[in-house]
Order: C-alpha cells, then sequence, then structure tokens
C-alpha cells in the first residue's frame, strides 16, 4: 500500500482554468480515508499552497518553494526548512535596487514584496524591506520586471554570486513580464521530500509523486511511484513509472481510483 502521495499543482491537480474539479477532490477524499497521505508538493508559496491543499481536501502537510520548506498547517509545525543566508539575500536586494526592480521572497512566515502596486492577496508589502526580510527565514526569491534589458542585467550581476541557484536557467518571460526565481543550491521537490518521509518514518518505496513540469524531475527521482501528467512534454514521461490523462481530462483521479483501491 501506498503510504503518501505528492501532488504538484498547476498543471496536475489544477486544469487549465485554475480548477480542481469535484472528480479530483472526490478521488483525494477516498485515497486519504484509506489511510494514504495526499501531499501538496510545488514551488508556489506556503500560505498558497496551504489554501490549494484544503481546497483540494487533502492532507494538512505541505511541501513549498520548490522543496525548500516542509510545514504542518494542522499543527503549525515546521517539520524542514532550507535558507537563503542574510548576507546573501542582502547582496541579491542591492542588485535589484540599482536596476530599480520589484522583489518577492517567501519565508516561513508568510511572502513579502517592496512592491506597493502588488495586489496578490497572499503577499504582503513591507515598507522597511531589507531590514524586515533579514529578521525572517528566507526561502526563495522572486525578480520581476517587465524591462528585458533591465533584467538582464540584473541576471548578469546575479550571476556573480555564491551560493544560490536559479529556476527555469535565469531569466523566464511569462506574459509581457520577465522573472529571476532564486534559492538555496539544495532546494528542490526531492530534497523536500526526503525530509518529508525522514520525518513520519516513510520507506520512498512506498510513495507515489505526480507532476508535469521540469522541477518535477526532482520529485520523481525521489518517489517509489512516478506518474507524468498527459501534458507533460514527452522527456518528462520518459522518466516516469506511468503516464496518466492530462490536467484536464482528471489525470490525478484517474490515477488515484484505479491504482490506489
Amino acid at each position: 500500500m501506498y503510504k503518501v502521495v505528492f501532488l504538484d499543482i498547476d498543471g496536475t491537480i489544477r486544469n487549465s482554468k485554475k480548477e480542481i474539479t469535484a472528480y479530483t477532490k472526490t478521488a483525494i477524499k477516498r485515497v486519504i480515508n484509506k489511510g494514504t497521505q495526499v501531499v501538496i508538493c510545488t514551488g508556489r508559496s506556503r500560505d498558497y499552497a496551504i489554501s490549494v491543499s484544503k481546497e483540494a481536501l487533502a492532507s494538512p502537510c505541505v511541501i513549498v518553494s520548490d522543496g525548500a520548506y516542509v510545514y504542518d498547517y494542522a499543527k503549525q509545525k515546521d517539520i524542514y526548512t532550507l535558507e537563503l543566508a542574510p548576507a546573501t539575500l542582502e547582496k541579491i536586494y542591492n542588485i535589484t535596487r540599482k536596476y530599480n526592480i520589484s522583489i518577492t521572497v517567501d519565508t516561513t512566515s508568510g511572502q513579502y514584496t517592496n512592491d506597493k502596486s502588488v495586489t496578490s492577496p497572499s503577499v504582503t508589502y513591507q515598507e522597511n524591506f531589507l531590514e524586515n526580510m533579514l529578521k525572517e527565514k528566507i526561502l526563495h526569491v522572486h525578480i520581476v520586471n517587465n524591462d528585458k534589458e533591465k533584467m538582464t542585467k540584473t541576471l548578469e550581476e546575479l550571476e556573480k554570486l555564491d551560493n544560490i541557484k536559479f529556476g527555469f536557467n535565469g531569466l523566464y518571460q511569462f506574459g509581457e513580464n520577465y522573472f529571476i526565481f532564486l534559492a538555496d543550491p539544495n532546494s528542490n521537490k526531492g530534497d523536500g521530500i526526503k525530509n518529508f518521509c525522514k520525518y513520519f518514518n516513510i520507506s520512498i518505496k512506498e510513495t507515489v509523486g505526480i507532476g508535469d513540469d521540469f522541477n518535477d524531475l526532482a520529485m520523481f527521482k525521489n518517489v517509489g511511484v512516478s506518474v507524468a501528467m498527459g501534458n507533460a512534454q514527452e522527456n518528462i514521461k520518459k522518466v516516469c513509472t506511468y503516464v496518466t490523462d492530462t490536467n484536464d481530462n482528471d489525470g490525478v483521479a484517474k490515477w488515484l481510483n484505479a491504482n490506489i483501491k
């Protein structure tokens, strides 16, 4: 019997309309009632992941910030934390200030930004940003601007720093904006899963990971059974034990119902 199923969010339990269907929720609830934990495992921030976990009727633990933080939100207990050094954050912040670029950080207490224009309900504006953030446990840093030239120069300076890892291999474009994602070099979903399993005394052989994107590869390498969504790219599907249906056709629910009786 599988002891835990780890689920990615976007492109996995959510369809292209950003919905978690009733069919998927029912499948997750049934699996939990059978004694298998179902845990959100995502690159997203803590509070965002918790809201999705509750919506999905999943177990009350989340693995967030690409594995840098494992949190039991029912008990409000930190299980595992991998932080960026304060000195590293200060260097990153000074580079963004040089180019007048917004910065947002994921912490163990929430998500914060120095940009007043950010309207996300999960992100809090901090006026004395650096001073307050140096008191926090920093998990992830997100830098965003719509000026590609400024972001390219920012990236060039950031690449000179030690002890950071770049998501999406550097500069990532989504819509009109460009993003740079930074974290500790050792943060990945697989490491978060290993620490989750160590805490709960679960064998890796008794775990399942379901996802669709490149940041799920570390998860796939550190679970007993790996499941790629039907909407994943072919080179992701090739490394997985199974391929299920797409996120728009309830691929998660179909795999759970077929394989966890």
